[in-house]
């Protein structure tokens, strides 16, 4: 990817299934360090990792990161602003 060191970040919910089949890929095929999906940011230390989970989190797991009203809306919007972290 093509953004400032630093600038890199990622959200997680504990209940994404996408999130960890992708992970798990990396046990079953132990010659292969990609998950099915590529490289996991959540597992890189260059991405900075935030906190999806806000007051108005209704929806969780990977279906719950693009549901109007939830918190990783103003973790998103921080980024945009440049105030995230």
């Amino acid at each position: 990817m093509n953004v400032p060191k630093g600038h890199n970040y990622v959200l997680e919910f504990n209940d994404d299934v996408i999130r960890k089949a992708n992970a798990a890929k990396k046990f079953w095929k132990t010659d292969d360090s990609l998950g099915w999906h590529g490289k996991d940011p959540t597992m890189d230390s260059g991405f900075k990792k935030l906190n999806p989970y806000g007051p108005t989190t209704k929806e969780t797991g990977h279906s719950g990161y693009l549901v109007d009203g939830g918190g990783y809306e103003i973790k998103i919007a921080k980024v945009v602003l440049g105030t995230a972290g």
